[in-house]
């Protein structure tokens, strides 16, 4: 962090210690252990980078509808969630990016979910649904560089369609499974 903005980052980045223990139980033991998980002060909101999360949010909580006081830096949340779903799952072609966002994006309404109820999770997920644009299929066009960017589908649609999978299978135990081979 800069030097003028440390104590500020030290308070708001305790709550990164639970993210990262729920992600641990949700989808396995952190993939970089050894290498350790850091957030590094940045100019611009955020991105992901294997055991090192640029920030530049501001230190800034959101609220949720139906969840009371509750509070969290939603991009804490996204980013750290690409350290399983992206950093160590790789996209062999920038066509398939929303494996990487849109498992992120799904990871934040799992948080949701789990910080508050099932019913904060179906809200969030409703505002998910808002911003799909349908401009392009799920996964873009292969062996070309495109703006899979260019709308927030690989993120929204994306966790939709994790969402869908998951009313699909209608088994939570089944589809929280991680660790026996699924």
């Amino acid at each position: 962090m800069l030097p003028y903005d440390l104590e500020k980052a030290r308070e708001h980045f305790t709550q990164t210690k639970d993210i990262i223990e729920f992600y641990s139980h949700a989808y396995g033991p952190y993939p970089f252990m050894d290498d350790g998980f850091r957030l590094v002060e940045s100019s611009y909101e955020g991105m992901e980078h294997q055991t090192a999360i640029a920030y530049g949010h501001g230190f800034k909580n959101a609220a949720f509808a139906g969840c009371d006081d509750l509070k969290y830096d939603y991009i804490i949340v996204h980013e750290a969630a690409h350290e399983w779903w992206g950093n160590s799952l790789c996209a062999a072609d920038m066509a398939d990016i929303w494996l990487h966002e849109g498992f992120a994006t799904y990871a934040e309404l799992m948080y949701l979910e789990h910080l508050c109820s099932k019913e904060a999770y179906l809200n969030e997920l409703n505002d998910k649904l808002k911003g799909i644009f349908n401009f392009w299929p799920m996964a873009d066009n292969y062996d070309v560089n495109e703006n899979s960017f260019a709308s927030n589908d690989v993120y929204n649609k994306g966790a939709v369609m994790l969402h869908c999978l998951r009313c699909t299978i209608n088994n939570d135990s089944l589809f929280f499974q991680h660790h026996q081979g699924l």
